[in-house]
C-alpha cells in the first residue's frame, strides 16, 4: 500500500527524445565554438533540433522543459557554429588574398 501512493507522487518520466536533443545542443554548443570542428557542431545542432521538437511534441503538457532547452541550445548551435563558419572562410579567403598580392609585389622586385 506504500509503495504505491510513493510512486503516485513521483513526478512523470521525461521524455528521451527531450533529453537526447538537449544533449546534443549542449555538444553541439560546446563544438561550434571549435574553429576547424564547427561543423561538427552545426550537424549535432540539427539533429538536436528535430529531435527535440519531436520530444517537445510528445511529452505531456508542463514536462516540456528539457525538450524546450534542447530546441534553443541545438539552435544556437548552429547559428554560432555558421557565424563561425562564416568567419574562418573570410579569414582564409583574405589570407589566400594577401598571399596572392605578395608574390606579385615578390615577382615586381626580382
Amino acid at each position: 500500500m506504500a509503495d504505491e501512493t510513493a510512486s503516485a507522487s513521483l513526478p512523470p518520466k521525461a521524455h528521451g527524445l527531450g533529453i537526447a536533443g538537449m544533449v546534443l545542443g549542449i555538444v553541439g554548443l560546446v563544438f561550434a565554438f571549435i574553429p576547424c570542428l564547427n561543423i561538427v557542431g552545426i550537424v549535432l545542432g540539427i539533429v538536436g533540433v528535430i529531435l527535440a521538437a519531436i520530444g517537445r511534441k510528445k511529452s505531456p503538457q508542463g514536462h516540456q522543459g528539457m525538450a524546450t532547452a534542447g530546441v534553443v541550445c541545438s539552435i544556437l548551435a548552429i547559428v554560432i557554429g555558421v557565424i563561425w563558419w562564416y568567419r574562418l572562410a573570410n579569414a582564409v579567403n583574405e589570407g589566400v588574398g594577401g598571399f596572392d598580392e605578395f608574390a606579385k609585389q615578390l615577382q615586381q622586385e626580382m
